[in-house]
């Protein structure tokens, strides 16, 4: 794993993390390069404490099964991304929700709407912790690797949790907002009932 104190990108330069790859900025972390300035590939693991780092995160979705995903960035719109395109009407191929603990009736929130038009009004940026259900079932629209593209999250980051009565009775869909995976079978879960 390599070290950095403070690390600064500077205009016109890059740094990529790769599949492997692990940094560990222990002061302050720049990048005045913009999104095109950091890239941390899919598997590459960066840990740092500095807020609103812009970067690009890759993450690579099978084709054809249904997968859980969350945004490791802040201040990045959904619609006319990598994950879902801004078109009337959506091609085929891809299905794209979150999960509202209130509604009791039918709480997956789709951005596919009657007829394939964008559920657009329930679907701006990614909200930091949130975790979505996706489906891209060929690469007719989205090719790997996704994409994020915005503002790294850093620090302590709480969620929001619901807990609704005759509705979801509590359960949520949180997401890991940190551009570094966890390796669930990896954690120590003995705190932890073994309900997944």
């Amino acid at each position: 794993m390599a070290r950095s104190l403070d690390l600064i990108i500077a205009e016109g330069s890059s740094l990529t993390i790769g599949e492997d790859g692990q940094l560990t900025a222990e002061g302050t972390l720049s990048n005045e390069n913009g999104f095109d300035g950091l890239l941390i590939q899919d598997g590459g693991t960066l840990l740092h404490q500095t807020e609103g780092v812009p970067a690009s995160v890759q993450r690579h979705i099978p084709f054809g099964g249904w997968q859980m995903i969350g945004a490791p960035v802040s201040e990045m719109a959904i619609i006319g991304s990598d994950f879902a395109p801004d078109a009337d009407p959506l091609p085929a191929g891809f299905d794209f929700y979150y999960f509202d603990e209130s509604v009791a009736d039918y709480p997956w929130i789709n951005y596919r709407g009657p007829g394939n038009v964008p559920n657009a009004g329930a679907f701006g940026d990614f909200v930091t912790g949130r975790g979505y259900l996706v489906a891209y079932f060929d690469g007719s629209f989205a090719s790997n690797p996704f994409t994020f593209k915005g503002k790294l999250n850093a620090g302590n980051i709480g969620a929001v949790l619901g807990h609704t009565p005759l509705a979801n009775n509590g359960w949520n869909l949180i997401a890991n907002p940190y551009p570094s995976g966890i390796n669930w079978g990896s954690l120590n879960k003995s705190a932890l009932e073994e309900v997944f």
